[in-house]
């Protein structure tokens, strides 16, 4: 493609939350690690209610042919139901009853409700819904006899909604919306879509992606005829029940005020006579004139940082768009990613410079952003803290939530790709969160030739992300003083994991013990009471009640 048209182009803490911390502040005593205590011991304070392991049990690995072969994609709402898929396979396993069912060869498990029931996309064929213990589709009914095939991409945990793209077996799709009637019954509808995109000429697709729980909005992508340029799209319901397309954040990716160039130049539309005709440099000249003046109005209308439709997600509690933007450089190709989040309550998008290369993936309790770097299941994983605007690794992160090291249970032997040879990898692999937050899955690395992916979950006493991530004071002596004129906390060890709340339960700092077993404090921590949990590298845990004067 012309280097000058852009080259390389192509997922608030609870009222719960505020209470519990609240009343661990209330009945604590006044625990007080102030600056006249300066390099005292302390204890855990016994007055300070600590909170039980939050999970229930885990990780376990999916232990099953069809389970090894394909990457497991998530959990039903509730997380009964974890179901995976490849190409041509897939698998659900029912955690209550221990079984798994393998549906037919060509069948992808695209959602599994907490029925059962699932929906999933056939291979050359319609879609439909798979119903619990059945092996019979019931296929979807295209309204459009030229696109007949319906393929569902995404479904709400209610059961009404199910959004899908009608295919007629190339490449070109239409985007629709399936909708359950009262008798049970499910209803296709083509969603309206402009042929034209926002550089004038033919879009290549529009696709529709997710929508809110209750159908009100549906999001999507277009892509242009050349699929350079890609737009985040939506369509509103009105009182009436019709859908109504619009374009989002067009105005973040384009400039909008400049001239569209319309459709690209031809080639066949210049040269009209062989290329041994005399005429024929005149015609080829003329072609590349038209095709450079059409470039600089397509540089024009665009901007630097271009949305990239292929990354782009719901988040688990339906409150966010993840995904990704990338950003032209002095060549004007576009070589370098970031996270773009979009806060649907908000309507405000933000593009985290500072996590560079990472795509946004999921949003957890209101407060974290998971990002995810690379191809699943080997890439990198971190937790950006919307809170502290601080990065995390995935693994140390979990391991605080949890009060527990989790880095020996996705510790484990896999094959070298390369050399054939057995190698011990630390790798949790992709997380995926259960829209209820009971259940967490990950698609890790396979452990031999014959295991394409090591699939394990973990499940929750309480949705994940809706507690306060305190743990219990397993082991007194952890904390070794704080002193107020530096902001210095003292610990028994380094690299011990520091999480700092305020009487809100919102997340304020995340830090580590450094070699001395020292953690400062920020200066950004403003008067007032706070809850510090400490995850000691192989002590266990605790948590104390610190006060900051100012």
């Amino acid at each position: 493609m012309n280097k000058e048209l852009h080259q390389g182009m192509s997922r608030y803490a609870s009222l719960a939350q505020a209470l519990l911390i609240t009343s661990l502040l209330l009945c604590s005593g006044g625990l007080d690690l102030n600056a006249q205590i300066s390099m005292s011991r302390l204890q855990p304070t016994s007055s300070l209610r600590a909170m039980e392991d939050p999970i229930a049990e885990g990780p376990i690995v999916l232990d099953h042919d069809e389970a090894y072969k394909c990457p497991v994609q998530g959990a039903s709402d509730q997380g009964r139901y974890i179901f995976g898929y490849s190409f041509d396979s897939s698998f659900i396993y029912d955690r209550e009853s221990k079984q798994y069912t393998i549906p037919s060869t060509g069948t992808r498990v695209i959602y599994v409700w907490d029925s059962g029931d699932a929906v999933v996309f056939v291979n050359q064929n319609s879609g439909g819904i798979l119903p619990k213990g059945s092996t019979q589709v019931k296929s979807f009914t295209s309204p459009k006899a030229d696109y007949p095939y319906v393929g569902p991409i995404y479904a709400t945990s209610n059961t009404q909604y199910i959004i899908a793209n009608l295919s007629n077996g190339g490449y070109h799709v239409l985007p629709a919306i399936i909708s359950r009637s009262d008798a049970g019954t499910y209803v296709v509808e083509e969603l309206p879509a402009p042929k034209e995109d926002l550089l004038g000429g033919e879009a290549q697709y529009t696709q529709a992606r997710f929508c809110a729980e209750d159908g009100s909005i549906v999001y999507g992508v277009q892509v242009d005829w050349h699929g350079m340029f890609h737009r985040l799209v939506r369509w509103v319901r009105d009182s009436e029940g019709n859908y109504h397309f619009e374009g989002m954040l067009d105005d973040l990716f384009f400039n909008l005020q400049a001239p569209k160039p319309g459709p690209k130049p031809q080639e066949k539309d210049y040269i009209t006579v062989p290329d041994t005709d005399p005429k024929y440099q005149e015609q080829l000249q003329a072609y590349h004139k038209a095709a450079q003046e059409w470039a600089k109005k397509v540089l024009a209308r665009t901007k630097t940082v271009s949305f990239f439709s292929k990354k782009l997600q719901f988040s688990s509690d339906g409150n966010f768009i993840c995904g990704a933007v990338r950003q032209a450089e002095d060549d004007e190709t576009y070589t370098k990613e970031y996270p773009l989040l979009y806060d649907l309550r908000k309507s405000e998008a933000q593009i985290i410079r500072d996590m560079e290369g990472y795509c946004a993936v999921d949003v957890w309790g209101g407060q974290h952003l998971f990002c995810f770097t690379g191809a699943p299941p080997i890439g990198g994983s971190s937790v950006w803290s919307l809170a502290t605007k601080k990065p995390q690794a995935f693994l140390k992160w979990l391991s605080a939530r949890c009060g527990r090291d989790l880095k020996k249970d996705f510790t484990y032997e896999s094959i070298d790709d390369l050399t054939g040879e057995k190698k011990e990898v630390t790798l949790p692999g992709y997380p995926t969160r259960s829209r209820g937050g009971l259940v967490i899955t990950f698609f890790g690395l396979g452990q031999s030739e014959e295991h394409n992916a090591r699939n394990s979950y973990l499940v929750f006493k309480k949705p994940f992300g809706t507690f306060i991530e305190e743990v219990q004071p397993r082991e007194a002596n952890l904390f070794g003083g704080y002193q107020a004129s530096t902001r210095a906390l003292y610990t028994s060890a380094s690299g011990c994991q520091i999480s700092v709340y305020d009487t809100q339960g919102i997340l304020c700092f995340q830090g580590e013990s450094n070699t001395e077993g020292v953690c400062l404090l920020p200066q950004s921590l403003t008067q007032g009471a706070y809850i510090i949990t400490l995850v000691h590298p192989n002590k266990g845990n605790t948590s104390v009640k610190l006060h900051i004067d100012k």
